[in-house]
């Protein structure tokens, strides 16, 4: 139900007024969602993997006696309760570092964002649609507003970016 909340009550509201910490609790409640989601597709396939892994590796490695591989299966099942609470260790320091990681990102964009509030930035305009983005439909707007613009250039995009995006 709170996910549900946020998602459907909290984002909107923090995108319409503005409000950066809202927005930044409401992603950071998401991602911890996708932390405890990861951590349960960790617990919920690790026979399978497991087992995988296991068939793998014996059908590469031929030069091993039959009995060592039921010898390991054996291993497997008789400590799968140990090894359920390795794999959920390792599926938390794994889910924790990406968790880490993403907010990392959202901090370097927050704060380049702020330098660029604070200190000033040239306006200018990119996309990644080449044809949206055109001197025919740019240059008109630009020339009814040479009072308020001191000097506008255009950039060429590289060749091979062009010509493989089509």
């Amino acid at each position: 139900m709170t996910y549900g909340i946020s998602v459907y009550y909290l984002l909107p509201l923090a995108l319409i007024s503005m409000n950066l910490g809202l927005l930044l609790h409401v992603f950071f409640m998401i991602l911890m969602a996708m932390f405890q989601g990861l951590i349960m597709i960790a617990a919920n396939v690790q026979r399978i993997v497991t087992s995988v892994v296991t068939h793998l590796l014996f059908s590469i490695m031929v030069w091993e006696k039959p009995s060592i591989k039921a010898l390991v299966v054996a291993n497997l099942k008789a400590h799968s309760l140990r090894n359920r609470g390795t794999n959920f260790i390792f599926a938390s320091a794994i889910g924790f570092t990406i968790f880490l990681l993403a907010q990392y990102k959202l901090i370097l964009q927050q704060n380049e964002m702020d330098r660029m509030q604070k200190s000033g930035t040239f306006p200018y305009i990119s996309t990644s649609y080449y044809s949206m983005l055109t001197p025919e439909g740019i240059e008109p707007i630009l020339s009814k507003n040479l009072g308020k613009i001191e000097a506008f250039t255009w950039i060429s995009f590289d060749m091979k970016r062009v010509f493989n995006d089509r």
